[in-house]
């Protein structure tokens, strides 16, 4: 609580000598406090008795400057009764370090409050603080439960890079009621020892438990409402909060125990997958051996980006070709048999990356269906890198005729069909 404001009762003794054989002990501390020299406001303070008619001549000043041999921190004048603060300097008229500091503690304490009510009553509206040229999205009203500003709807979308995720999650943070956050789990991974290159590798996540994950996971729902983006109207409020989760980003390592906690705690699972492995190669290693390149942006947003994308050669050794395709595949499936075995094909929504590219609004209105939120129509930022280019133009043509005749050759035979979705032709 703040302080309140203390008035001095004993203001008067600045004009009244009836006490003149007793020394000056604070209604407001006990006596043991004021002989260890405790400082508290004089009375001159609230009488308004000038402090120099403390001390009036230099006899007086000197005991009080230190040439007394008194040990009472309440001095004493010519032997008078009227008393003098022993924070109070005469010669200057000012009040010693120790005073201030109860002055200062007081005004910082009282700045706190303030403070504090300032920040409850921003929260309670839904508001957090922002640069001013930034548009704040979510600045309205979050659906919260009893005595918690936990946002109830919450959920997940779990895929593998490279698959659409970001223009997926993209078009869900367009919506004005939803804030969809990307690898949000990135860093943590990182720092807890999961490998990023393969997510089933066995040996990530050492020493961390699903419910230090899914502390993880908690906090990063509760924050993401409260950060500033642009895009939807001012005062629009957050009902439905998520972000999304890779393969390699705990879902494999933690499995059955992860989708038991994620259930228990309401969330909704949106697994995004990528049909063409092949397509996915592609992206990946043209992103791969871009990175550094002036202009890179592994998610573009003008033509001229995607274009820089597109015309990079990627690698044609066919081992590593038909790695990447048995890896990701193999991945996919266990995610796919994790879900299925937990929540049933119907207790989860599966969204096919060649789907959402071909009527990205159909496919939307059969997320927000399933999120139970208002269907409307959104839009990305991002443009899509590969089109316009059949797949064999993307590895150098002296290998074109090897990865094909490997892949045809292989149980990947299919991605080289005219029929699959996404086929952009050999």
């Amino acid at each position: 609580m703040c302080p309140a404001s203390t008035s001095n009762a004993g203001g008067n003794n600045n004009n009244n000598n009836n006490n003149n054989n007793s020394p000056h002990v604070s209604r407001h501390r006990p006596a043991a406090a004021a002989a260890a020299g405790s400082a508290v406001p004089p009375s001159h303070l609230f009488s308004g008795k000038s402090p120099t008619s403390y001390a009036s001549d230099n006899e007086e000043r000197e005991s009080l400057m230190g040439n007394s041999n008194s040990s009472n921190p309440y001095m004493y004048h010519n032997g008078a009764s009227r008393k003098v603060h022993a924070n109070h300097h005469p010669l200057t008229g000012r009040w010693t370090s120790a005073w201030w500091r109860n002055v200062l503690a007081i005004g910082m304490m009282a700045a706190a409050c303030f403070m504090a009510g300032e920040v409850y009553g921003e929260r309670k509206a839904g508001r957090t603080c922002s640069n001013t040229s930034t548009s704040l999205r979510h600045s309205g009203a979050v659906q919260k439960s009893p005595g918690s500003s936990k946002i109830e709807n919450q959920f997940v979308v779990i895929s593998q890079q490279r698959s659409g995720s970001r223009f997926l999650t993209s078009l869900l943070d367009g919506h004005k009621n939803i804030r969809c956050g990307n690898e949000e789990l990135l860093q943590w991974t990182k720092d807890h020892g999961g490998d990023p290159d393969n997510a089933a590798n066995g040996k990530d996540f050492t020493g961390s438990t699903v419910k230090d994950y899914a502390a993880e996971t908690e906090a990063i729902m509760q924050r993401l409402p409260l950060e500033p983006t642009e895009g939807s109207p001012e005062g629009s409020p957050t009902t439905h909060v998520g972000f999304k989760i890779m393969y390699d980003q705990g879902i494999l390592h933690f499995g059955e125990e992860l989708f038991q906690n994620l259930d228990d705690s309401g969330i909704k699972i949106i697994h995004l997958v990528r049909k063409n492995k092949l397509l996915q190669y592609v992206s990946k290693d043209s992103n791969n051996k871009d990175k550094g390149v002036d202009g890179h942006n592994a998610h573009p947003t003008t033509e001229e980006e995607a274009a820089q994308l597109r015309g990079v050669t990627v690698d044609g050794k066919v081992k590593k070709v038909i790695k990447f395709l048995r890896e990701k595949a193999g991945e996919t499936k266990a995610a796919t048999d994790l879900l299925d075995a937990h929540f049933g094909p119907e207790g989860y929504l599966t969204i096919y990356y060649e789907d959402l590219d071909e009527n990205n609004q159909r496919e939307m209105d059969r997320i927000f269906g399933y999120l139970d939120v208002q269907s409307v129509k959104v839009q990305s930022e991002y443009t899509k890198i590969h089109e316009g280019k059949r797949t064999s133009e993307y590895f150098a043509e002296e290998d074109r005729d090897e990865v094909e005749a490997a892949i045809r050759d292989s149980r990947f035979a299919e991605l080289l069909e005219p029929n699959l979705p996404g086929y952009l032709g050999w």
